[in-house]
């Protein structure tokens, strides 16, 4: 039978996490001490904290402990890629059951240290608890490459373009809810996933293990964005408040366009541009561009290998997000499926 947390100890998590992830550079002060030391570097600090709670986000019997890991700091290298920052260190924080099984440890572990080494981040610190739920908290420090990006800084004439495929997440968890997968005995978690080819395995791929943008950063500079946020909440929330204090217009053959998001959910029995606006956890980048600027974006469908669409534009006049449909403006409509609460 394989041990648990609790009979490993604090010590024994701690040697662990120390163990999957490489030592940090000679400038930090890492795990071992009281405090992690940072050095004070020559551009700003971009910092984000971002939690994975059992219940909430995510279900054992649904995931792999390695993509659950994955998972927990790609959601905070998503918010590092909206300010055009890369990752450089981070801290820890995990709640752990005392039954969970330290095979399933290990794989948590290493699924971060797989993301983290492809960046790189390093571990420098962190906390362990014990709780009766499952939570796994980054806190991540990186620097901008250029200027940090914001929300909401985009001007009138600018073009606004999204970055992959808004929705696959939430079919994804929709066709893990229908399938009700178990837990292996051995972990306690998912075994791990095969994601599949086509429509369905993005889907899949997505919930389980999304790719945080930062790639993208290099290529978004040489068009010069006037504002950048990540969609994680759905874009029936995340568009409003990129457009605060602005007023965009967005185009629904463009927005609803997404002939594989059609596919998947006309499968699952969905309406797609419900899933398009309120499914959450999709971890694109929205964009605002200039004029010239989007000329240039336009001539191309994809960023590498990532799809980016213009959806809308930047008009003059009284703030607000409206839906241009059969050339007629309306209300932006609000389909809130993703709730933190």
């Amino acid at each position: 039978m394989s041990k648990t947390v609790k009979d490993f100890g604090e010590a024994g998590v701690i040697a662990l996490a120390k163990k999957t992830f490489p030592d940090p550079p000679r400038t930090l002060v890492g795990i071992g001490d009281d405090a992690a030391v940072l050095p004070p570097g020559k551009k700003p600090w971009v910092v984000t904290t971002d939690t994975q709670v059992e219940g909430t986000h995510f279900h054992r019997r649904w995931t792999s402990a390695f993509d659950l890991g994955h998972k927990s700091l790609a959601v905070n290298l998503s918010d590092l890629a909206a300010m055009g920052a890369k990752p450089y260190a981070g801290v820890l924080s995990l709640i752990l059951p005392g039954d969970l099984k330290v095979p399933a440890l290990g794989d948590l572990l290493k699924g971060m240290a797989s993301l983290a080494a492809t960046e790189p981040l390093h571990l420098v610190g962190g906390n362990v608890a014990q709780g009766s739920e499952l939570s796994l908290t980054w806190t991540v420090w990186g620097h901008p490459t250029g200027k940090p990006w914001f929300r909401a800084r985009m001007k009138t004439g600018d073009v606004v373009f999204l970055t992959g495929t808004p929705g696959l997440s939430h079919l994804g968890w929709k066709m893990f809810e229908a399938d009700q997968p178990g837990a292996s005995a051995k972990t306690g978690f998912a075994k791990k996933t095969r994601m599949g080819k086509g429509p369905l395995g993005a889907c899949r791929h997505r919930f389980l293990r999304p790719t945080p943008r930062t790639g993208l950063i290099s290529s978004l500079r040489r068009f010069e964005p006037t504002a950048v946020m990540d969609t994680s909440d759905g874009l029936s929330k995340d568009l409003p408040a990129f457009a605060k204090g602005s007023r965009l217009e967005l185009d629904a053959d463009a927005l609803f366009g997404y002939s594989s998001v059609q596919t998947v959910a006309g499968q699952l029995g969905l309406s797609s541009e419900a899933v398009i606006l309120g499914g959450g956890e999709d971890y694109e980048l929205l964009v605002t561009v200039s004029p010239a600027k989007a000329k240039q974006l336009a001539k191309s469908s994809h960023l590498g290998s990532v799809p980016i669409r213009q959806i809308g534009i930047v008009t003059p006049g009284k703030p607000g997000l409206f839906l241009r449909r059969n050339q007629k403006l309306a209300p932006f409509p609000k389909t809130p499926l993703f709730r933190h609460f």
